[in-house]
């Protein structure tokens, strides 16, 4: 029978053995952004510009920028909210986004700030990207009602 890991477990990072605690985080699993769903996230590090793309043909594709980001939530297109727990994720940010959160927030101020966002597919089917609907910074209380459990925490490196 699963149980909800406990507070301690939370802390250390680890599933089981509370005995252990985490030295350091080696890989965050990537949060796959769905069009037609609302994002709520704690930037945790700045936009970074991650590995080019190696293909057999050279690409005109410029490498994926990324960001480290604490997960709180999404509210799917029919309404229902999935509480992401303030799990450490990293992102791949559509040009849109990361052009609407640098032009707003300069210097990388966006960082250890809480935003909701959402996208939906191109009107026009021959358009390989999504249209940026929304983007909101969103109040730490805010964010904690989503699922972050101590927000004035998120971020902080031990």
């Amino acid at each position: 029978m699963a149980t909800e890991p406990n507070q301690q477990q939370r802390a250390s990072g680890l599933r089981g053995n509370v005995g252990f605690r985490r030295k350091a985080l080696v890989h965050r699993p990537q949060l796959k952004l769905e069009p037609g769903n609302e994002y709520y996230v704690i930037f945790d590090g700045a936009i970074y510009v991650g590995k080019p793309i190696e293909s057999g043909t050279e690409s005109k594709k410029e490498p994926p920028h990324l960001a480290h980001v604490l997960f709180l939530g999404y509210t799917a297109s029919d309404g229902q909210y999935v509480n992401g727990r303030g799990a450490e994720a990293v992102i791949i940010l559509p040009k849109l986004l990361r052009d609407a959160l640098t032009e707003a927030y300069p210097g990388d101020a966006y960082v250890r700030k809480a935003f909701a966002f959402e996208f939906h597919k191109h009107a026009n089917p021959d358009k390989r990207y999504n249209v940026l609907t929304t983007l909101q910074e969103i109040e730490p209380s805010e964010a904690q009602q989503l699922g972050a459990e101590k927000p004035a925490e998120v971020g902080k490196r031990k």
